[in-house]
């Protein structure tokens, strides 16, 4: 059998990994699958003519190094604490599956990971950059149109991606959007957002683009896949990177390092809570299950904390009564 021990234990990392990826494909959604491709992709880098049962502590201590500070260029990018954590946490599995993990665990640290920080958000200045620059350009049109959308409703690029034209109701007195709790990054993401009026432009946008590219059924997707120059498949989706080269353009072009799709949603939390919606509003909204996650995605902007400490100013309350 293909996943027997003795048999991956005898493979190179790369084919080792990839008959475990196969195996997990099964139980794991789209966004995870993806990522764990992505963690085998990077892991195969320095591993992959590796015999698994050859790989010890000291490789992967190696491999903890070389991904932090990536001294020769094997990676476009060097990586911090948390990811390299979740690629040595695929490699550990890889690795039980071949039972040779054992021997290794006992010496096994993974690396500390760094003082929370809040998530930056963008100030209302920074916000208008961003949509100015993006809409000035064609080719960053659609991730203008995905980010405002998440800006909006909260929905993620990785959810966007997965919505069909049926979970799509714009004829109804207040316009929906269903984030499908099957498709969904956690089933807990599953919920019912409500449309702004912002929104349900850029919605309309979006299935215009859909019908120009052939999505018309309800199962067809709003965002299908590009097989090619000019030849896209409704009954697929677009794939998981697919707002990754225009947020890498509109970095540079914004002058902003650290803006990414994901930044949106934290913009949504930021801007709900400084509305004064209620945390239980923002949290069902965001498909949070807890408290603690909704404010790790908020962070006051310092406009709104200083007109709250403006209204609290000593010394003005004292003038006003004077």
């Amino acid at each position: 059998m293909r996943n027997d021990p003795e048999l991956l234990r005898n493979l190179r990392f790369s084919a080792a990994s990839q008959i475990w990826l196969e195996t997990r494909k099964p139980y794991l959604k789209v966004r995870p699958f993806y990522l764990a491709g992505q963690h085998v992709k990077h892991l195969s880098v320095f591993f992959g003519e590796m015999q698994v049962r050859k790989i010890h502590i000291g490789h992967i201590r190696e491999y903890q190094k070389a991904r932090t500070h990536n001294p020769s260029g094997l990676w476009k990018h060097r990586a911090g604490p948390s990811l390299i954590n979740h690629e040595t946490s695929a490699l550990q599995s890889v690795l039980k599956r071949a039972g040779e993990w054992d021997k290794i665990k006992p010496h096994f640290e993974a690396l500390p990971m760094p003082r929370w920080k809040p998530p930056k958000v963008l100030s209302d200045e920074q916000e208008m950059l961003v949509f100015s620059i993006a809409s000035s350009n064609p080719k960053w049109e659609l991730a203008a149109w995905a980010a405002s959308l998440t800006v909006n409703t909260s929905v993620a690029g990785v959810e966007l991606r997965s919505i069909q034209l049926q979970h799509v109701n714009m004829d109804s007195r207040i316009p929906t959007l269903l984030v499908d709790a099957e498709t969904a990054k956690e089933e807990i993401r599953g919920r019912i957002v409500v449309l702004n009026s912002t929104a349900q432009v850029m919605m309309t946008n979006c299935l215009k683009r859909a019908a120009k590219l052939g999505s018309y059924e309800p199962n067809h997707y709003l965002f299908p896949f590009r097989k090619g120059p000019g030849n896209w498949e409704p009954t697929k989706p677009t794939t998981a990177s697919w707002l990754r080269r225009p947020f890498e353009e509109l970095r540079a072009a914004t002058g902003i390092p650290w803006l990414t799709p994901h930044c949106f949603r934290h913009q949504h939390a930021t801007l709900s809570y400084e509305a004064g919606e209620p945390e239980q509003t923002i949290r069902l909204r965001m498909g949070h299950v807890s408290e603690r996650m909704t404010r790790y995605y908020s962070n006051l902007r310092r406009e709104s904390q200083k007109t709250a400490v403006d209204a609290i100013d000593q010394m003005a309350r004292f003038r006003a009564r004077a």
